[in-house]
């Protein structure tokens, strides 16, 4: 990370912390910190003129969305992951979420119903401008959103600490690359009414399907695991 990436800094009347956040938030998305980068706080707080602290704070935000993580406890690194952890998190995800989805579709309510609409429209929404950032974290609510409904504590505390890198690592894809995901993000909807059908299997099925083909038409990093050992 270098000073001269981090131009474009404008305080707002927002908490500091949140400022700080948006702006390495848009610099990841934007490609200007690349996946695997270190992002050292000392060098951060003094290129956007504030307290080391602030930055502290902000960075804690974005490990939070999955677009930052800590090694050893100490530095921050742009999240990355290679392609083989890709497919593990897929693999296991694609048997434990229509174990979710099924025990969702017992206890739906129509507040629920309302919600998961809600959500798909944002992020038919954001999809629709390309706005990754939108359409991708509206995507990870959703999901969120029916793991919490299925009642399964557990269950919803697995899959949250499996995906958040997951997300935050296809968020960074599709922002870097430009790649459409206006056809991609229609499949939200299929969920929601295989969630209000009467079949069970049929949500079963259609999680399923819908883990399996998200992550078919992009490309996968293509970074080392020994890259990130490094």
């Amino acid at each position: 990370m270098t000073a001269a990436n981090l131009t474009g800094f404008i305080p707002q009347q927002l908490p500091l912390r949140a400022q700080v956040a948006d702006f390495l938030r848009n610099m990841i998305l934007s490609g200007k910190l690349k996946p695997g980068e270190r992002v050292v706080e000392r060098t951060l707080a003094k290129s956007l003129g504030v307290g080391q602290a602030t930055v502290r704070e902000a960075l804690q935000v974005l490990e939070h969305e999955g677009l930052i993580f800590k090694k050893a406890n100490t530095a921050s690194f742009v999240t990355q992951l290679t392609a083989e952890r890709v497919r593990e998190i897929v693999g296991i995800r694609v048997e434990l979420e229509p174990k979710a989805f099924a025990l969702a579709h017992r206890r739906m309510t129509p507040a629920d119903f309302e919600e998961l609409q809600s959500l798909v429209s944002r992020i038919e929404e954001g999809a629709s401008k390309n706005d990754y950032y939108e359409a991708s974290s509206a995507d990870f609510a959703f999901h969120q959103k029916v793991w919490s409904i299925s009642g399964n504590k557990t269950l919803e505390r697995i899959l949250s600490q499996l995906c958040t890198p997951l997300f935050a690592s296809l968020m960074v894809t599709l922002s870097t690359s430009h790649l459409p995901v206006k056809d991609d993000m229609k499949s939200h909807q299929v969920l929601v009414e295989a969630l209000a059908g009467p079949d069970e299997e049929k949500a079963i099925q259609a999680a399923r399907n819908h883990v399996n083909n998200s992550y078919s038409r992009y490309p996968l990093p293509e970074v080392e695991a020994e890259e990130l050992r490094t």
